[in-house]
């Protein structure tokens, strides 16, 4: 007969603690084959051990003790593994986030100290620039920041800044002890 087909060989199917053997040493070969750490893929051992999906499905006990027993994880489906994967990365930035904002807070107390510090020790320049200053303008006849003869300067006006330190004083104006 032209269309019989050729008998196959039919594997003998391995049952109770051999099948358990066969998934332990199948996951065990792949984790030793991975680059970095072991990630199970079920998909990927049922055609190494050549074992049907639902069968590992069926001893998920055994495969998640060999999995704990590596330190391996397990790939997650139905987009649980992109979830965890982004709420693992929001975790990560959220530690970040506080760890910036404390140093941010840290910068911006050196800062004012440093502005401090530098306000209650500085001089006051008007006394060290004022007379190069009016000498300057006297001698070219014009304002050396604006280049405007000296006719058309305006007259000092009042200063506006406001005096952080000023002397306390009490109603009547007489300072306080």
């Amino acid at each position: 007969m032209a269309n019989e087909l050729p008998k196959c060989e039919k594997k003998k199917q391995l049952r109770g603690k051999d099948l358990e053997q066969h998934i332990k040493d199948g996951i065990k070969k792949l984790a030793t084959e991975a680059v970095g750490k072991y990630t199970y893929n079920a998909s990927r051992l049922s055609e190494a051990i050549d074992v049907s999906r639902p069968t590992l499905l069926r001893h998920s006990g055994i495969i998640d003790q060999v999995l704990k027993d590596l330190a391996a994880s397990r790939r997650l489906e139905n987009g649980q593994g992109a979830i965890q994967f982004l709420q693992e990365k929001v975790q990560r930035q959220a530690s970040e986030i506080v760890s910036l904002k404390q140093e941010r807070d840290l910068l911006r107390n050196h800062h004012a100290e440093i502005y401090l510090r530098i306000y209650h020790h500085a001089t006051d320049l008007e006394h060290l620039v004022r007379p190069i200053a009016e000498k300057e303008i006297f001698e070219a006849d014009r304002c050396i920041l604006c280049n405007h003869p000296t006719e058309e300067i305006p007259p000092p006006q009042p200063s506006k800044v406001i005096q952080l330190h000023k002397q306390r004083t009490d109603k009547f104006g007489n300072p306080k002890k």
